[in-house]
């Protein structure tokens, strides 16, 4: 992937190997999928990378060969690095905030030191220095905004930004998850300072007008508008307050695929209400039959959701749904895979105790269903009437 375009695909045979050819690509930071991992990789003229790994130890296991590789592998070792610190760091949310910079200090300075030796060995481009300097430095910088949030600190005490060197409009980082997380923590800490409120709708309106007050490079503001119209939507917050929000967003956002985007999002929320029709989606049965389920309007019915790629919370959903089974004997339990491959999801059914069904078109029903949480369940009436949509954990415990 480059930016959030797929360039190119490829499956891995029998034997474990996959092979992609590149051409007249620009050099560039990158990043490939196994899913449910991702890892990045810089790319430049003449580079002929070899990639090594065992998907069950992703991270851990990734060793880069042939031209290229040296940057990418010190680059891997950044993120690895970064992991282990972050474990201390975590336990060190007590201390004060003048010791936790500390602590990150010392930790940038021997990755930094470590930077500085690989450098006197390796010649590299400027373009790559930069993208591992900002490896190096961003990840930290999201750790400090952390500690600033969960400490609840009021006073400007992250003035130090300058310190870092950091700058808010880094078009070429606009794709950096780190950097992106980073901003994204800062303006919410931002506003704080102006409004302490959290839990109201004009918090996350403020946001709003902080991110576009400080952030004048499109590519990054449209993401952090994105992610914040998602965060309030998708949120437990009343559907007037989402309007109230909705309403400024508009009023501000010049993006227009976004807008659309969140548009459909609220839009969809609102059918989605307790006593409206379940929205109309298609499914596939075991057969490879076309299944409606609104048309059974003789029983009532429970829908969850399962994916073959995640295969600890497949068995963890049906271990949970047998739970829920006895409490309502009387509805039909539809349990539907989200995946594409009609073959894999045959393998992966686990359970016959309930109605195997797999989603035609995920992108269509996620959207219209808004399954942004594979624990999410929805209960129906015998008339195909939401009764009910929740997290399974919520059932379980009560």
């Amino acid at each position: 992937n480059k930016d959030d375009d797929i360039l190119n695909e490829s499956s891995i045979d029998e034997n474990g190997f996959f092979q992609m050819k590149l051409d007249s690509i620009s050099s560039g930071l990158y990043n490939f999928f196994l899913q449910p991992e991702f890892q990045y990789v810089i790319l430049e003229k003449n580079d002929s990378i070899y990639i090594r790994l065992n998907s069950l130890d992703f991270d851990e296991s990734l060793v880069f060969m042939g031209n290229g590789a040296s940057k990418n592998n010190f680059l891997m070792d950044v993120f690895l690095n970064f992991e282990k610190n972050e474990d201390i760091l975590n336990k060190s949310f007590n201390e004060s905030f003048e010791e936790y910079l500390k602590e990150v200090d010392s930790f940038l300075v021997v990755q930094q030191k470590k930077f500085i030796e690989f450098k006197s060995k390796v010649k590299i481009s400027s373009f790559a220095e930069k993208m591992i300097n900002n490896a190096l430095l961003y990840p930290y910088m999201e750790k400090i905004q952390s500690f600033i949030l969960r400490k609840n600190i009021s006073e400007k005490l992250w003035d130090n930004i300058e310190y870092y060197n950091i700058n808010l409009n880094d078009n070429s980082l606009a794709f950096f998850k780190p950097y992106i997380d980073f901003i994204y923590l800062y303006t919410f800490n931002i506003t704080r300072i102006k409004n302490k409120e959290i839990d109201k709708i004009d918090f996350q309106i403020d946001r709003l007008n902080t991110i576009n007050e400080l952030i004048s490079d499109n590519e990054i503001k449209s993401k952090l508008f994105r992610f914040l119209a998602f965060e309030v939507l998708l949120n437990n917050k009343h559907i007037y307050e989402k309007s109230k929000f909705i309403n400024e967003f508009i009023k501000i956002s010049n993006f227009e695929s976004i807008n659309n985007e969140v548009d459909e999002l609220y839009k969809n929320q609102k059918r989605l209400k307790p006593g409206n029709i379940f929205p109309h989606v298609y499914f596939v049965n075991q057969n490879g039959s076309i299944l409606d389920i609104t048309k059974d309007n003789k029983t009532k019915k429970v829908l969850f959701f399962w994916s073959y790629d995640q295969n600890s919370h497949l068995n963890a959903i049906h271990q949970k749904i047998f739970k829920l089974k006895s409490r309502f004997f009387n509805h039909k339990f539809y349990s539907i895979n989200i995946n594409e491959s009609q073959s894999k999801w045959l393998d992966n059914i686990i359970s016959k105790d309930v109605i195997n069904v797999r989603s035609m078109n995920f992108e269509e029903m996620s959207k219209k269903l808004i399954i942004d949480n594979l624990n999410k369940i929805f209960f129906l009436n015998e008339k195909s009437k939401i009764q009910k949509i929740d997290l399974i954990d919520n059932l379980i415990l009560n």
